[in-house]
C-alpha cells in the first residue's frame, strides 16, 4: 500500500471519530504548530513567560480524565504534524491546552550528560499525578527549571 491509501485511511479514522475527539485534536494540532512557532521564533526567556511562573503545582490525585484526553490528543495529532514536535513542543502544547482548561500543572526542562559527552535536553508535563507529555525516561533527567 502506498501512502495515499495510509493518508485516506488516517482521514477516514478522523471522520469517523466523536466530535469531541474532533474538536480535541484540532485544537492539539493548532497548540502543536503555535507552540513550534514560539520555540523557532522566540528566545526561551520570553516563551517562558507566557508558560507560567518558576515552580511546581500540586502533585495530587487527579479525578478528571482531561489530563489524559490531552495526552491522547497531543500524541496523536503529533504523529501527524508536517513540523518537528519534538519533547519541548509537545510540552508547550500540553500546558497551553492544560491552562485553558483550567487545570494546574507543570512543565519541566532537564538535562543530563549521556557516555558520549553531550548534553541532552528533554521536556515533560505534569497535571497532578499524571505525565502528560514526555513520559519516557524523563526519571533520567536533572531538573533545570520548572514552571507552574
Amino acid at each position: 500500500m502506498g501512502k495515499p491509501s495510509r493518508l485516506w485511511d488516517s482521514v477516514g479514522r478522523f471522520l469517523r471519530r466523536p466530535r469531541w475527539q474532533k474538536f480535541l485534536l484540532l485544537e492539539s494540532y493548532i497548540f502543536l504548530f503555535g507552540a513550534r512557532v514560539l520555540v523557532v521564533a522566540l528566545p526561551f526567556k520570553y516563551v517562558s513567560r507566557l508558560v507560567g511562573v518558576k515552580g511546581e503545582s500540586p502533585s495530587e490525585k487527579l479525578a478528571s480524565e482531561l489530563p489524559l484526553q490531552v495526552r491522547w490528543s497531543v500524541t496523536t495529532a503529533s504523529r501527524y504534524a508536517f513540523w518537528n514536535t519534538l519533547c519541548l513542543t509537545q510540552a508547550l502544547a500540553a500546558k497551553f491546552m492544560l491552562n485553558r482548561r483550567g487545570l494546574k500543572s507543570t512543565l519541566y526542562l532537564g538535562t543530563t550528560r549521556p557516555s558520549e559527552g553531550k548534553f541532552v535536553a528533554h521536556a515533560w508535563v505534569r497535571c497532578g499525578d499524571l505525565i502528560v507529555t514526555g513520559e519516557k525516561g524523563h526519571e533520567d533527567y536533572t531538573v533545570v527549571a520548572c514552571f507552574a
